[in-house]
């Protein structure tokens, strides 16, 4: 049997796969027809996160997740293409979510409610909700360029039933008759603070790249940038709490290892692109007993702090110490 924390390596990894063509078109048609019907209601709000999206070097952008991709080891990725970005409403969704990724369809999906009241905001409105747009678009395309599969597992009683993992969590579908689709993600929220992670170094590299032109002419600079993310950060949500929480698991792994929190986060970022199981007991050792369970159904930020107060970060001892070591060494060799 192969060691968990010793990463195996695999011929073809990354990348989104598993999908039926069928309900990729049907998925994309509902997507498409949301977007239409929010056009119809908000056209010119459209018009402006559209021009928007045409100022973005969407190939540049490509080549900064082509970047992160191979540092985890992977070659082909998926991308969202452009077109396929639609602004849709608030409420569409049901939840609070200011954008998302849906891997069936692979499109993208920006809250341009949300986008129309950052615009209103009397100073810096207008580069406050650019900023807003590049970092949404950044979160969702790390969702689309990491693994993304669509397939079927087997429960304990022998029944199968439909998942697709993304990043580091997975979502199983279960279908009765009587009560429709149910569904049960599992690592959603740490994903999210991976995925949050990932499209800060991504969009802050863009902008040390390419600074970023505003539909009035103006300029988004990376300074300016980071001035949006200090706003976000004093307004944590789920996902800037999952953000904190993955800052300060890392770094605690970074210091007790005596290596780079950067080292640690890649191994983390390796996993994500490669569909890889966490080590989930390493993970229990070194935080506690049944900690990957606890972590497992953490769904927001009130989750996320009683796991902060029930697992206290203690010394690792030589042996674990040790381990994660050689954990880590594996994949820094996996991956040069």
């Amino acid at each position: 049997m192969a060691d968990p924390e010793r990463p195996q390596e695999r011929e073809h990894v990354g990348g989104r796969s598993g999908f039926i063509k069928e309900t990729e078109a049907e998925a994309l048609k509902l997507v498409q027809s949301r977007a239409n019907e929010y056009e119809f209601r908000s056209p010119e709000n459209v018009v402006w996160i559209r021009d928007v999206l045409k100022k973005i070097d969407f190939q540049e952008l490509h080549n900064i997740y082509r970047e992160v991709a191979r540092r985890a080891g992977v070659r082909d990725i998926n991308f969202v293409l452009p077109h396929h970005i639609y602004p849709r409403g608030t409420d569409e969704l049901g939840d609070a979510a200011d954008a998302d990724y849906d891997p069936i369809s692979n499109a993208i999906s920006l809250d341009g409610d949300l986008v129309a009241r950052v615009r209103m905001i009397e100073s810096n409105g207008e580069k406050l909700a650019v900023s807003l747009i590049l970092q949404q678009i950044a979160h969702e395309y790390a969702h689309a360029t990491g693994y993304v599969a669509h397939g079927e597992i087997e429960l304990d009683q022998g029944e199968r039933i439909s998942a697709v993992r993304m990043g580091l969590n997975q979502t199983l579908y279960n279908h009765t008759e009587d009560r429709g689709t149910d569904y049960y993600t599992m690592f959603e929220l740490f994903n999210e603070g991976a995925t949050e992670h990932i499209a800060t170094l991504v969009s802050r590299e863009y902008l040390r790249r390419l600074p970023l032109d505003t539909p009035s002419g103006g300029t988004l600079k990376l300074l300016e940038f980071d001035e949006f993310l200090k706003i976000v950060d004093r307004d944590k949500d789920d996902y800037g709490a999952a953000v904190e929480f993955f800052n300060r698991l890392s770094a605690h792994i970074s210091k007790e290892c005596e290596v780079s929190q950067e080292i640690v986060q890649g191994a983390f970022i390796r996993a994500y692109y490669r569909g890889e199981a966490l080590p989930a007991g390493l993970l229990d050792e070194t935080v506690g007993k049944e900690f990957t369970k606890m972590l497992m159904r953490a769904k927001d930020a009130k989750y996320l702090k009683k796991l902060t107060r029930d697992y206290s970060l203690l010394s690792l001892s030589p042996s674990l110490r040790e381990r994660w070591a050689r954990f880590i060494e594996s994949v820094r060799r996996a991956v040069r």
